[in-house]
Formats: structure tokens, C-alpha cells, sequence
């Protein structure tokens, strides 16, 4: 069944809307209409400060990023009465009314994947001919336009990918013992260099999203004597190595 749950990361959904052709009145919920499904599919828009040349054709060059993704999903709310649709508004009403990021996470064509988000708006209005009936719209802002799916692990040596159409950003886990330190080697000869003994009880995570390194959970600077970026398209497979230690890579699909 298509679906969209709504509310807050790692805790049970507060709203969910169903994506099924069933006709008023047979169910009770919010029924998306099929025009009611927007922003979700789209490939997004670029923003750029890209000007004119005042004295030649074109413009200078500048790079293109993503803008903020805009949710829009309505169709009828579907009660047993005038006041369990007054019920189902509350309920609307409340997803996300306090400002705060919340996680939409879609079920379409066979694929759930997931987005944060804040809540734009939302209002549900009963219709004159039939009160236990309304038509409901909610919006959302994904300020992160990228959506994301399933995590895989892979280790040293293995071809890490994703399947997403996007640059994913791999997470990298070295448990100690090392005794002079350790280099992560990835794509195009890009490193992290670590000079840095670790003992058995020690484990540093590097976020390739951030260039944050934690060490036991607590982020540390100034241990890497190299820190190089790097991210892994779709369709892309790329090993990695380290010298030191036990290595873990985590790779979550990555989609626009």
C-alpha cells in the first residue's frame, strides 16, 4: 500500500495519509487525491549566482545548489460523523505545530524512503454536502531537498555503493588496536591520516557529510594530520582501505 507517515524521527508516526483508490465514505483516514501528490517525485530546482557579463555574451560561471524541497499532499478526510471529522482535523492540525523538524517517510511504487521536514501549513474543511467528509491539505519543507532510503555496510576492501541517483556520503568506523596511528585510503587517492595510537577501547567515526571525527562519540579536532572530502555518486561502486585497525563503511541510498 502507498502511504505517508509524518512526524518526528525515531518515535511512531503522528499522522498517516494512504495513497489507495477507495471512494468517500468506505474508510475512515486521509485519502490523498491522485492530483493531490506533489514535490514528492520532482528532481527539484537549482539556485545559482551566476551574473551577466557586462561586456561579452553569457554569463560567468558559478555553481548550481539544490533549493529546499516543497511538499504538497491533500485529498478528502474520510469520518464516521460531523464530529470524528471535527477529530481527523485536530489530528491534522497537530503534526509538527510546534515548529520543530519532523521526518516524512513515503511508501510509492515499492521504494519508502524519507526526508526531514517542517511543517508549512495544513487545514482540513468539511464539505457542505456531506459533514462526516472534508477536504484536507498539508505542506511541508524539506530544507535537505535529498531523500534518503535504506543504510548498507561494507568492509575494508569491499565495493561500497548505494542505489540512489545522488552523491552519498559514507560514514567511516576504525576500532583500535592501532599502534601508529592509521590512513584511510578512498577514491582517486584521497586519505585520512590519523598519527594517532588507539587502543582496543577506542573507535573513530568519520562523517564524510561533515568532515567530523569522533572519537568514542566525542568529536575531537586536530588529530588528522590529512583530511581529505569525498562522496559517492549513484551508479558508482568505490573500495576503501585503512592501515591500521578494523574498518567499517556505512553508505545510506541517496536520491533527488
Amino acid at each position: 500500500m502507498n502511504s505517508i507517515m509524518i512526524g518526528l524521527p525515531g518515535q511512531p508516526p503522528q499522522i498517516v495519509l494512504r495513497m489507495v483508490g477507495r471512494a468517500a465514505g468506505d474508510d475512515r483516514g486521509f485519502m490523498i487525491n491522485p492530483s493531490g501528490f506533489k514535490g514528492w517525485t520532482d528532481g527539484g530546482s537549482l539556485r545559482s549566482t551566476r551574473s551577466d557579463r557586462p561586456l561579452g555574451h553569457g554569463q560567468f560561471d558559478a555553481p548550481g545548489y539544490l533549493n529546499a524541497r516543497v511538499l504538497t499532499f491533500s485529498g478528502h478526510a474520510l469520518a464516521d460523523s460531523a464530529a470524528d471529522l471535527d477529530q481527523l482535523r485536530y489530528q491534522l492540525t497537530s503534526v509538527l505545530n510546534g515548529g520543530q523538524l519532523g521526518r516524512v517517510t513515503v511508501a510509492y511504487e515499492g521504494k519508502t524512503l524519507w526526508a526531514n521536514c517542517r511543517l508549512e501549513s495544513a487545514k482540513c474543511e468539511p464539505m457542505a454536502s456531506d459533514p462526516s467528509v472534508g477536504d484536507f491539505l498539508i505542506q511541508l519543507v524539506c530544507p535537505d531537498p535529498r531523500k534518503y532510503g535504506d543504510t548498507r555496510e561494507f568492509s575494508a576492501g569491499q565495493l561500497a555503493f548505494h542505489r540512489g541517483n545522488a552523491e552519498a556520503y559514507p560514514v567511516f568506523t576504525i576500532k583500535g588496536p592501532t599502534i601508529g596511528g592509521y590512513t584511510l585510503s578512498g577514491p582517486d587517492g584521497k586519505q585520512w591520516v590519523v598519527p594517532v595510537p588507539m587502543p582496543s577501547t577506542e573507535t573513530h567515526t568519520i562523517d564524510m557529510a561533515t568532515g567530523v571525527l569522533r572519537v568514542n562519540g566525542q568529536v575531537r579536532y586536530g588529530l588528522a594530520v590529512r583530511s581529505d572530502m569525498w562522496s559517492i555518486p549513484g551508479g558508482t561502486k568505490v573500495a576503501h582501505s585503512v592501515n591500521g585497525g578494523t574498518l567499517t563503511v556505512r553508505l545510506t541510498d541517496t536520491e533527488i
